[in-house]
């Protein structure tokens, strides 16, 4: 079978395996919050007024609006997804200088997998752009135009675009300048679209005054976000999860001194090993990871999908180190022992055992619980979800609004305010038997059990109990049904209890 088939052969595999995972999986909350301001937003101008807290440039929000006027399925979102995945998947297999076994452990890794491939967000379509500009490296005369528009548009997709977008633009600046086809205004014009593109993308991305997400930056020492930046940067490269439910984005190495240490040294190991291309790396990879790490430290530590980007940083550096050195044949047969061909091999697992759990188990337990409600319950009947993050969930596979009880408001996304989630437990139930007061007959859905005088009122798996509650100056008594329970989900905050509450 010749090379260009067997590549062939390994993208319809990719294809099928990520079409499958995605068919398979549950969309959680922050997946589903972009589809529901979608949804919830009849213009433009509606859809920039609803994802003002998010705090995320706009293009993942415009083209899931576009989606949403095509299909009110959440799944199409998915679809897109799925058509960034192939994208990427094709020009790593076909226009990187890796090596087979590379190509083969790449895409089957963890990352391009799982992480952003089945999970359907705004880092997909960022990756998809960086492995595009990894592909015209070398001949920027000729993808000139299209690596100022990627430099742009790169930056409209998350934080980590325009961390990538500076660097790339510092680095194609360098090496344009010792190119006599590139004059010095020309090389600046990517320097130029880049901070361009970071203007726009932060005037979008900005939160209110307001925003519970508008987070200070840390700027003396502090310890704990030392050992956790770096232990992060481990746990980048070698994404272990921890061996109970949940799973996913729960790295089995805890911010420790130790895994600090192992985190630098990994660092310090990458830079030495690949000095003798000390200006790529000092242009493009070091920059890279510097302002990854500084945004974890200063800003966000973040959770893996945000520092997985310090591996496809690297991902990226060794595409561009061997863009002209080596041709194709000789990189389709070259297998020996590298640090890049371990860490690729631990990925390959781990991406393959996320996969497989994936299939077997539940990714979040929204999906079940909406069915179940949409299953049991008319349309019409209220209900009522807390907290009100996880009930995104259930609000975009019921595909209607969930009373969030800490808001008071009858509402499919989250609106990320000061203050949002400082209502105590008294204050949840007293909404909650406030509103089952004016319901004939109201369907909770919880993922945390409330406390009344500090014991739990609400009753067991299967049981009944009757409560009596003041409203409205009198005592009324309310019958409460434990009707499903969904627990066992990979996503930590996603395993609910529906409770069936009607006044007696």
């Amino acid at each position: 079978m010749s090379r260009n088939r067997i590549l062939q052969v390994l993208f319809f595999v990719y294809c099928l395996m990520v079409a499958f995972t995605l068919w398979q999986h549950e969309m959680w909350r922050d997946e589903l919050e972009v589809w529901n301001i979608a949804t919830a937003s009849k213009s433009l101008y509606d859809l920039f007024h609803n994802f003002r807290y998010e705090g995320h440039p706009a293009l993942w929000f415009i083209l899931v609006w576009l989606l949403s006027k095509i299909s009110r399925a959440p799944e199409v979102m998915q679809m897109a997804n799925f058509m960034f995945a192939a994208i990427t998947t094709h020009f790593i297999l076909f226009k990187s200088p890796f090596s087979a076994i590379q190509k083969v452990l790449l895409v089957f890794g963890y990352y391009f997998l799982y992480e952003y491939a089945a999970i359907s967000r705004n880092y997909m379509i960022e990756v998809m752009m960086v492995v595009m500009i990894c592909s015209m490296w070398g001949n920027t005369a000729k993808n000139f135009w299209w690596l100022l528009f990627l430099l742009f548009m790169i930056c409209q997709t998350n934080v980590y675009g325009y961390l990538f977008s500076i660097s790339f633009s510092f680095a194609l600046f360098i090496a344009c300048l010792s190119d006599r086809k590139f004059l010095w205004p020309k090389a600046s014009a990517f320097l130029f679209v880049a901070a361009f593109g970071f203007a726009v993308a932060y005037i979008t991305s900005a939160p209110p005054p307001d925003s519970e997400i508008y987070l200070p930056i840390h700027i003396s020492f502090d310890y704990q976000r030392f050992i956790q930046t770096f232990t992060n940067s481990w746990n980048a490269f070698i994404p272990i999860p921890r061996f109970q439910f949940p799973f996913w984005s729960e790295p089995w190495l805890r911010p420790s001194l130790a895994g600090s240490v192992l985190g630098i040294s990994l660092l310090l190991v990458i830079l030495i090993s690949y000095s003798g291309k000390i200006k790529l790396l000092l242009t493009f990879l070091i920059p890279a990871i510097l302002l990854m790490l500084a945004l974890q430290y200063f800003k966000y530590p973040g959770f893996q999908r945000h520092y997985g980007h310090l591996f496809i940083a690297f991902v990226a550096f060794l595409w561009m180190k061997d863009a002209k050195e080596q041709t194709a044949e000789e990189n389709f047969s070259r297998v020996k022992f590298s640090l890049f061909n371990l860490i690729l091999l631990i990925q390959f697992f781990i991406g393959i055992s996320f996969v497989i759990a994936d299939w077997i188990f539940p990714f979040s337990n929204g999906k079940q619980t909406a069915q179940y409600i949409g299953r049991n319950y008319p349309a019409t009947t209220t209900v009522a979800g807390y907290t009100d993050c996880p009930a995104i969930t259930i609000a975009g596979y019921l595909r209607r609004d969930v009373y969030f009880l800490n808001n008071l408001r009858d509402a499919s996304f989250v609106v990320y305010r000061t203050g949002r989630l400082a209502v105590e437990d008294s204050d949840i139930t007293r909404n909650l038997f406030t509103l089952a007061d004016s319901s004939k007959l109201l369907v909770a859905a919880l993922n945390l059990k409330l406390q009344l005088n500090e014991k739990t009122f609400l009753p067991g798996a299967g049981n009944d109990t009757v409560i009596s509650f003041r409203i409205h100056q009198a005592e009324k008594s309310f019958l409460i049904k434990n009707k499903m329970h969904f627990e066992g989900g990979m996503v930590g905050g996603e395993n609910f209890t529906v409770y069936e509450i009607r006044e007696e």
